[in-house]
């Protein structure tokens, strides 16, 4: 089943209201990250070269820009780091998708998702100027028609320009 993303307002309202849940469910800039699972690793977080690189991948609910709880650990701390370097004076979020479904649909959803959580960088208070692309499945990490590989393509990175 696929859903429109063509309905920009009700996308919009969905992706505000996903917000406004993760305002007051998820700590803000600043906090300490959650203790960690047993089995799961420690997030990590880190700056490297012109990339933002984390090793815990950051969740939507399905064909949907709703950002999903186990993302919000991560992306404060994107806001933490970005915080800590003033260096930087801007962060694109790209989204991409994997090759399931039409390659419209896939646009538009990378790019509803980055939108996301670009929304949540700047919600949470990050001063550096965000911007998003979606890129669709325009530049795939694995190409193997595989579930695995389509999760791996299935992606959002952070790239930062600093003075």
């Amino acid at each position: 089943m696929t859903t429109s993303l063509t309905a920009r307002p009700r996308l919009r309202r969905r992706t505000l209201l996903g917000l406004l849940g993760a305002l007051f469910s998820a700590s803000a800039c600043g906090a300490s990250t959650p203790p960690v699972a047993e089995g799961e690793e420690p997030l990590e977080v880190e700056l490297r070269g012109n990339r933002i690189v984390f090793n815990h991948q950051l969740q939507f609910g399905h064909d949907s820009a709703e950002i999903l709880e186990p993302s919000f650990p991560v992306l404060n701390r994107i806001c933490e780091l970005l915080g800590e370097h003033e260096e930087i004076f801007r962060v694109q979020v790209q989204g991409h998708t994997s090759v399931d479904g039409e390659v419209q649909h896939n646009q538009e959803l990378s790019a509803a998702r980055a939108e996301a959580v670009a929304e949540y960088l700047r919600s949470q208070g990050v001063t550096q100027e965000v911007t998003f692309q979606g890129y669709g499945e325009t530049y795939p990490i694995c190409r193997e028609e595989t579930d695995a590989c389509n999760e791996e393509n299935r992606r959002v990175e952070f790239f930062v320009d600093s003075r």
